[in-house]
């Protein structure tokens, strides 16, 4: 959803394990590498049965390279992550042209 450079924003979608008899929620992550190191937490926990997080709009990415998700059980929460590359969109305009119609000095007019 975020088009600008270094900010993320839309929704991370993710396939639940086949196993599910010890699994009770989803913990979601920026992270610095696939392993989840210097981890900032997406959002609130999320119960099973749920496979996707929106990110807010305008979320700065620096220094996270890495969305992770962990699962977790009624005791603690996983040690290996599944995870995602970040890879950052953006949409900048890449030429506007203008010409110049009004005769008079310090005064502009025309369509851009």
């Amino acid at each position: 959803k975020d088009v600008d450079r270094g900010q993320l924003g839309g929704f991370v979608y993710w396939t639940e394990p086949e196993d599910l008899s010890q699994v009770t929620h989803y913990l979601t992550y920026l992270a610095v590498n696939e392993s989840g190191d210097d981890r900032s937490q997406l959002g609130p926990v999320v119960s099973v049965g749920t496979t996707v997080m929106e990110l807010p709009a305008d979320l700065t990415q620096a220094p996270f390279t890495h969305i992770v998700v962990y699962t977790k059980s009624s005791l603690l929460e996983q040690n290996t992550p599944g995870f995602l590359e970040i890879e950052d969109s953006i949409l900048e305009v890449q030429r506007v042209d203008f010409y110049d119609e009004d005769l008079d000095p310090s005064e502009i007019g025309g369509n851009i």
